[in-house]
């Protein structure tokens, strides 16, 4: 991989408070996020997609909504909607959207990656067009980290090739944007270099929480939640193509204590 002469000083990104739990697990809880009243307004926001023919965003705010709240349930999918929900891909003319699409359309049926995507030359493509864009000095596309990190969920034995100023390059700019883009970077940074992220300073996110509730947009908020989930889960798992949280609110570290050892 490549190397760059210009490196992050990580005590700059190191969290000093020691009373702190790990990866300020606390700031973010989904029930309270998403309640009974969220929820429906949700799923009439689907009926409404679904109507319409919205498939791409209608995909969008199922597949977030199966990611948050497992155990809810959700519409039926027929056959002919699941094929309407699988072609909306087809309508993206870019090839990292094609990415971000398809791990979307797996959280909902991830038989799907075994029995289409692995030997389907396009999504093959997109993952070597990604690769040289992202890579690219100084390139900051934020749907290019997006694919990324759907690759990674996808198949993460294989994830897209990352040069290592590409992680110095983004904690630059998560440290100067606003909060939506903020937690979507550090989701991906997750993701993507999960051996890293215990030195990430949460502090920009957990400091304006109260922002969360003055997005209105459903889909919007959907994507915020489902984005401070992964920033505060206990662990993430790679399972069966999904990306799977494990959280265990009632076992937070002590405030002062021994080095533990950390799963991401």
């Amino acid at each position: 991989m490549n190397q760059t002469p210009e490196r992050i000083n990580i005590k700059d990104l190191v969290i000093d408070t020691p009373d702190q739990t790990r990866h300020g697990l606390g700031f973010f809880n989904v029930q309270e996020a998403i309640g009974d009243k969220r929820w429906a307004d949700m799923l009439s926001s689907l009926r409404i997609d679904l109507g319409s023919e919205a498939y791409y965003d209608y995909l969008t705010l199922l597949a977030n909504m199966a990611f948050l709240c497992p155990e809810r349930q959700l519409p039926d999918i027929d056959a002919d909607l699941q094929e309407s929900l699988r072609k909306s891909a087809g309508q993206i003319p870019l090839f990292s959207l094609k990415s971000i699409h398809a791990e979307k359309f797996c959280r909902i049926f991830p038989d799907y990656f075994e029995s289409h995507l692995r030997q389907d030359p396009d999504f093959q493509e997109a993952k070597a067009r990604l690769e040289p864009d992202i890579n690219k000095p100084g390139s900051l596309g934020m749907l290019d980290l997006e694919a990324a990190e759907a690759h990674k969920i996808l198949d993460p034995e294989n994830p897209v090739a990352l040069d290592d100023d590409v992680l110095q390059r983004w904690v630059r700019h998560y440290n100067n944007t606003d909060f939506e883009t903020g937690v979507l970077i550090a989701a991906d940074l997750r993701i993507l270099w999960p051996e890293r992220f215990g030195e990430f300073d949460l502090s920009p996110i957990r400091d304006r929480m109260e922002v969360l509730k003055d997005i209105a947009e459903l889909s919007r908020y959907a994507q915020v939640c489902r984005n401070l989930a992964i920033i505060s889960a206990n662990e993430l798992e790679f399972s069966n193509h999904q990306l799977k949280l494990v959280n265990r609110s009632s076992l937070q570290e002590p405030a002062h204590g021994l080095p533990q050892t950390r799963r991401f």
